[in-house]
């Protein structure tokens, strides 16, 4: 019993980075929030270190995307989201990657422009973000309407397939 509980361990610690609790992959379900992300008095930092909130992004599909420098399919997942950005950006879709690491780490900024990162980026903290979207593990995506509605959300790597499909329902 103790290899099996091992050997499903070691098989989901390529998918995901987990600071505290094992996490679950969704695959794309559907997610039931009484609560918009947009509408969490969270307080996020840019680049810069300027204060920025996600109801900056009201009434745009958005994806949102948790991750750290320190979480290998974090940075895997990077340039598939540039790629979305770049293929729908002009249909109004925007992309918003969280960096859990901190805002003058300075390898944040060289990982973004070795995955040709295109989005917004910006600085959270784990404990608050991760309080936002219930969950205890990164990568976490959230994909919302344009109303703010989250109508997926994934929990460890995502893959293409389900990013372009939750990317051009969000679109609709």
């Amino acid at each position: 019993m103790k290899a099996l509980f091992v050997a499903i361990a070691l098989a989901l610690l390529p998918t995901m980075c987990l600071p505290q609790m094992a996490a679950i992959h969704c695959d794309g379900d559907p997610v039931v929030s009484a609560e918009s992300p947009l509408s969490s008095p969270i307080e996020l930092l840019t680049q810069e270190g300027k204060p920025a909130r996600l109801s900056e992004f009201r009434g745009t599909p958005l994806i949102i995307n948790f991750w750290a420098t320190w979480c290998p399919p974090c940075r895997r997942e990077l340039p598939w989201f540039a790629a979305i950005q770049s293929k729908y950006g002009s249909k109004g879709l925007r992309v918003v990657g969280i960096s859990m690491d901190e805002k003058d780490d300075p390898a944040v900024r060289e990982l973004a422009s070795q995955a040709g990162v295109n989005y917004t980026l910006l600085f959270g903290s784990l404990e608050s973000s991760l309080e936002l979207i219930g969950a205890q593990g990164l990568p976490i995506t959230l994909y919302l309407d344009r109303s703010g509605k989250i109508l997926h959300k994934s929990v460890g790597i995502a893959n293409q397939q389900e990013l372009e499909r939750n990317a051009q329902e969000i679109l609709r």
